[in-house]
């Protein structure tokens, strides 16, 4: 017979188990519903994409960047939604992201047939998913994994009549690409545009297609005659083929043609290995599928010639030196300005520092006194140290030769440092290699900057030559210079330092003795 006391007490257990799991379930259902809800709504969301790689495989964004030698189109402004809250818990980011948008020809139309290729690497070796154009907005679509980056790209195979992607360097100067398992045509002519995804962005990202377009015309001198080997160079200007440049080369009949343009705005200049004056720049529009004629093209200008003269810092005349002249008319808003690859004829000075610039054209140009200048050059003595404003002359007027005087352009000078070396012969005896612990460099002093417009970058720990065999060390300084620092450096010592002011044509020398020289370092 079972013993009530044992019964009541086992009904009670029961009762507080039962409590005790309804109030549990009771806490955790608003979790578990909006987590089933998530579950049901991803189960009832279409498949749009075929993703060719698992979300584990894909870079850090940190591991991609634009790739050299072509175009990449940076992210788009995005749209950044809400975290979505689960249940009473507190947010989370979402951990995927949106990618979407449509193809576009060069007027801005939908285009109804092609598909984007996502990559997760700057070497387009690792497919991230394969897009197809889809619903009423012919739209590509994809979801992918937040806080990486990613390459986008039209795949050129799958569009018809004759569309190709936005060009972002020459087709015909590209390089092979390595073929993947797909056997992919080769994409490394075409615009890379490069999205950065975060959690929960919906990023909308229109990739331009256009309809090559062929063009050609005739480089002729001033008497008619045809010029042969020069380069008519066509500049993309507008954003979407900004960085593109087409180049031909002029046939024996002075003809140049282009046969694979990308629709958009260009600049077409002239240029060739001897001095002459070639005809003025031309700005154009290119439009899809065009076959154009550009026409002819005069070299010679409309006979106009500019005069000047350039003296050093000292007064005395400064021969050899490049002239250049190129153009500074306006450009219609919106288009980048010209530069000296608008050049319009060249030249170099004479012993009197003299020089002269023919054929040029009736419009504003500007002449450039130091057209070779790149700050992180040392050109050494006789050479510009210094890049100088270039000169506006508007020859507008036609009268000429306009004159533009005389002009100050600073020779770079040497500044020379020199000494000996005397090692200490028992010194040398307790060491192994004891000579080579010896380095020697020369910097910059730090809180000194380089004067406006300087041509050189500033000195930081450039080597000193060291002769062991001749015991001598020995080095050039060009001029203008700051302050800089000559430092030897010894294994086990303090660094012994000398400031100086570099003077041009001048020396410093100074012999050392190892290691008597040096103090001891501290331990």
């Amino acid at each position: 017979m079972d013993d009530p006391m044992h019964s009541t007490r086992a009904r009670s257990v029961f009762l507080l188990v039962c409590i005790t799991a309804g109030a549990v379930l009771w806490l955790l259902w608003p979790g578990l519903q909006s987590e089933s809800g998530d579950a049901l709504a991803l189960a009832s969301r279409p498949a749009t994409i075929a993703v060719q790689a698992e979300a584990g495989d894909l870079p850090d964004s940190g591991q991609v960047g634009p790739e050299l030698g072509a175009r990449v189109e940076e992210d788009e402004p995005t749209n950044k939604p809400e975290p979505q809250a689960r249940g009473s818990m507190a947010e989370e980011v979402p951990r995927t992201g949106f990618i979407h948008g449509n193809l576009r020809d060069s007027s801005g139309a939908i285009i109804s047939q092609g598909r984007v290729l996502i990559f997760g690497d700057r070497d387009l070796s690792k497919e991230v998913a394969t897009l197809e154009l889809e619903g009423p907005e012919r739209e590509y679509s994809c979801e992918l994994p937040a806080g990486k980056s990613y390459y986008l790209l039209v795949d050129p195979a799958s569009l018809g009549s004759g569309y190709v992607p936005a060009l972002g360097r020459s087709r015909g100067r590209s390089t092979e690409r390595s073929h993947d398992q797909r056997e992919s045509p080769d994409l490394t002519p075409y615009t890379k545009y490069f999205v950065t995804l975060g959690g929960g962005e919906q990023v909308r990202r229109d990739l331009q297609v256009g309809l090559l377009a062929r063009a050609w015309g005739r480089l002729l001198d001033s008497n008619g005659s045809p010029i042969e080997g020069a380069l008519a160079r066509m500049s993309g200007l507008s954003k979407d083929i900004s960085g593109l440049s087409e180049d031909a080369m002029t046939d024996s009949s002075g003809l140049f043609s282009y046969v694979e343009l990308f629709p958009g705005d260009y600049r077409l200049t002239f240029s060739r290995a001897e001095a002459w004056s070639p005809p003025r720049v031309l700005d154009m529009t290119i439009h899809e599928a065009e076959v154009r004629d550009l026409g002819e093209f005069r070299a010679g200008g409309d006979g106009l010639s500019i005069r000047g003269r350039i003296v050093n810092q000292d007064g005395d005349p400064f021969p050899g030196l490049r002239i250049l002249c190129y153009s500074n008319q306006p450009v219609e808003k919106g288009q980048p300005g010209h530069n000296m690859s608008s050049s319009l004829g060249r030249t170099t000075t004479d012993a009197r520092g003299g020089f002269q610039l023919v054929d040029l054209p009736a419009i504003p140009v500007n002449v450039a006194l130091t057209p070779e200048y790149h700050p992180n050059t040392v050109a050494g003595a006789g050479e510009p140290a210094f890049w100088v404003h270039p000169v506006p002359v508007d020859l507008s007027s036609r009268s000429s030769p306009a004159q533009i005087g005389t002009h100050t352009v600073d020779e770079s000078r040497p500044f020379e440092l020199s000494g000996r070396i005397t090692f200490d012969a028992s010194w040398l005896a307790r060491q192994t290699s004891a000579r080579q612990e010896l380095e020697c460099t020369i910097s910059q002093v730090g809180d000194q900057a380089l004067p406006e417009g300087v041509r050189r970058a500033p000195l930081n720990g450039k080597p000193v030559g060291i002769d062991f065999e001749a015991q001598t060390y020995s080095s050039l300084v060009e001029t203008p210079m700051t302050k800089i620092e000559l430092r030897f450096e010894l294994e086990g010592y303090e660094d012994l330092v000398f400031t100086l002011q570099p003077a041009p044509h001048e020396s410093w020398s100074r012999d050392i003795q190892v290691p008597l020289d040096f103090e001891h370092r501290n331990p």
